[in-house]
């Protein structure tokens, strides 16, 4: 019998999505990057360079793998695209940069300087994360929060390949999605996966925004404008309407569950409501996520009723502060 992790990584491997996207799934599986993180290579087939979006983990051997893929596409690393802050998909642009700088084999992958690791992206222990900055010189990075990866179309440098930058908030604030625009192709990094729910991180995520965010990818489906999902985590949608749908009905599932919580006596206190959905849970990373999920979703309760509801995972970011995010 297979193990849950060999499952996980058989659910999604590196390769083509599309003639302009090639996948490099990294192997940081854990509870919340589901099989690991996808890097992806656009590039113009035929054409010198490329863009590297969400380097992933700061890991040698996933990041040399991203260079090869690039080489063996004849392209070379010009640009990357950070779709949002959270670490598991910035940690590695630091060692990245590098990499392209001094050559794959300039690394000790056992010993990776504390400048390259990528912890700086870490949040602290009340859950907030730094800004996103880089020093100029080296590999651009386009990130919302730098300044330079505006909505609309972006042409970060000649002959890539046409694409259209999307605000997707709610996962994070800051989270965008590529429209690839002649093949109807959406990267749609931490909004939508395959098999699992997203979690939508109470400190710089809302639910609402996430709800709307579905709907501007709706809006392009039914424009005739993209026909595929490709997330992050897992392995691409190819029937997006369906995805959406399934998405969606569990979100109003969910909120009907809180909400009749709420109701039958457990009040606006996510622990309470916890217990009353879901009884005692063990293992505290499940608990942790349970506590945000329904702290979200009582925010959106709240708002809909016009209640005040003020609630912070500080306490129990220290708390659970010792968990891999």
């Amino acid at each position: 019998m297979r193990t849950n992790v060999e499952i996980r990584k058989a659910v999604w491997e590196s390769g083509y999505v599309s003639p302009s996207v090639f996948g490099v799934r990294a192997n940081n599986i854990t509870f919340m990057t589901i099989t690991g993180t996808n890097t992806f290579i656009v590039h113009t087939p035929g054409t010198p360079k490329a863009l590297v979006v969400d380097p992933g983990p700061a890991d040698v051997e996933h990041l040399r793998n991203v260079m090869a893929a690039c080489a063996d596409r004849g392209a070379e690393i010009a640009g990357i695209l950070l779709t949002h802050h959270h670490i598991d998909h910035v940690e590695g642009a630091d060692l990245l940069r590098y990499l392209v700088a001094n050559g794959s084999d300039s690394i000790d992958p056992d010993d990776i300087p504390a400048e390259l690791d990528g912890q700086r992206f870490m949040f602290d222990s009340d859950g907030i994360y730094p800004i996103v900055t880089f020093p100029e010189q080296g590999v651009p990075v386009y990130h919302v929060e730098l300044g330079n990866l505006p909505l609309g179309p972006f042409a970060p440098f000649e002959g890539c390949p046409r694409m259209e930058i999307i605000a997707l908030p709610g996962h994070s604030y800051d989270m965008v999605g590529i429209l690839l625009t002649d093949e109807k192709l959406v990267l749609t990094s931490d909004l939508i996966f395959r098999y699992w729910p997203v979690i939508i991180p109470l400190n710089d995520g809302n639910l609402r925004d996430y709800l709307d965010s579905l709907s501007v990818l709706q809006r392009l489906v039914r424009a005739g404008k993209a026909d595929q999902f490709v997330p992050a985590h897992g392995f691409p949608i190819d029937q997006p309407i369906k995805a959406l749908e399934g998405n969606r009905a569990h979100h109003r599932k969910r909120i009907e569950e809180v909400r009749n919580a709420v109701d039958a006596g457990a009040g606006y206190n996510p622990e309470a409501v916890v217990q009353a959905i879901y009884g005692d849970i063990a293992d505290p990373m499940h608990l942790l996520s349970s506590i945000n999920n329904v702290a979200m979703q009582l925010g959106y309760i709240a708002e809909e009723r016009g209640v005040e509801f003020n609630y912070s995972m500080s306490g129990l970011g220290r708390k659970f502060s010792s968990l891999s995010q």
